[in-house]
């Protein structure tokens, strides 16, 4: 669904009013809010092809889950709302997201933005 401007702007400030004073987990909430987020410019996050929790690999050959990725567009890792200010430290993790979002193999690019979120701030 196409959304006008005016209408995105409206539907941005009751996202942000709900969202504002949200201060519990990162899994408690992370996949509402982006659900919602996609929401508010009329975007179904499943029918965009956003995928949660997806298996990922670390530097150290574990394997991590990256909170949201969509295909060809961005990746988004979300923190709990008490990291906002500690956002900086928190960078490499979805940079190597990042790094590993793209597949020789399969001639697939990394995805083309990289969302470090805390609900009340983005980077």
């Amino acid at each position: 669904m196409t959304l006008a401007g005016q209408e995105i702007q409206a539907n941005l400030r009751r996202f942000v009013k709900r969202w504002t004073s949200y201060a519990g987990s990162e899994k408690a909430e992370a996949q509402t809010f982006l659900n919602e987020l996609f929401a508010c410019y009329g975007t179904d996050r499943q029918a965009a092809g956003v995928h949660f929790e997806e298996n990922q690999p670390r530097p150290d050959g574990g394997r991590g889950f990256l909170d949201a990725l969509w295909p060809g567009h961005c990746l988004i890792e979300m923190k709990r709302p008490a990291e906002a200010a500690r956002l900086p430290a928190h960078r490499q993790q979805p940079l190597d997201y990042w790094r590993d979002s793209a597949d020789a193999a399969s001639d697939r690019p990394a995805v083309d933005y990289v969302v470090l979120c805390a609900f009340a701030r983005f980077e």
